[in-house]
C-alpha cells in the first residue's frame, strides 16, 4: 500500500484541465489568448506559402526573355518580403500576448496562494520554515506559468 509520502508525491503531479488553469483568466487575458492564437496562425499558414513562392520563383526563371525574368523574379521576391514581414509581426504577436496573459495569471494565482497563507493557523508556520514558503510559492507559480504559455 501506498504511504503518506506517495500520496503527496502523486498530488503534486497531477496535471490541471484547462477550465483550472485559465481559472484566473479575465476578459483582458482571453482577449490576448485569441489574439496570441491568432498569431500563432498566421506564423503556422506562412511555411507552406512560403514553399508556394519558392515554387514561383523556379517557375519564373524558366521565362524567356530578359524583361519578363526580371519582373516574375522581383514580383516574387516582393511577395517574399511581404510575407516574411508577415510572419514575424505574427510571430511576436504569439509570444507577447501568450506570455503577457500568461504573466497576469500567473500573478492572481501568487495573490492568491500567498492570501491563502496569511491566512493559515499560526501553528501551520511552525511546520515550515521561512525561506520553504517563497520557495514553494516560486516552484507552484513556475509550473503553472509552464502550464499557461511556456508549454502551451
Amino acid at each position: 500500500m501506498g504511504s503518506a509520502k506517495d500520496a503527496a508525491a502523486h498530488s503534486s503531479s497531477r496535471t490541471a484541465t484547462f477550465s483550472q488553469l485559465f481559472s484566473q483568466a479575465d476578459s483582458l487575458d482571453i482577449l490576448y489568448m485569441v489574439l496570441g492564437t491568432v498569431g500563432s496562425i498566421i506564423t503556422g499558414v506562412s511555411l507552406p506559402i512560403f514553399n508556394v513562392l519558392f515554387g514561383q520563383m523556379l517557375d519564373s526563371l524558366n521565362k524567356k526573355g530578359v524583361d519578363g525574368y526580371q519582373d516574375a523574379v522581383n514580383q516574387v521576391c516582393v511577395s517574399f518580403v511581404i510575407v516574411a514581414c508577415a510572419n514575424v509581426v505574427s510571430g511576436v504577436m504569439q509570444v507577447y500576448f501568450w506570455s503577457a496573459a500568461g504573466e497576469r495569471q500567473c500573478q492572481r494565482f501568487r495573490e492568491k496562494y500567498v492570501k491563502s497563507i496569511l491566512s493559515q493557523e499560526i501553528g501551520w508556520f511552525d511546520t515550515c520554515g521561512a525561506s520553504e514558503l517563497s520557495t514553494r510559492v516560486a516552484d507552484l507559480t513556475g509550473k503553472v506559468q509552464d502550464g499557461t504559455y511556456d508549454d502551451l
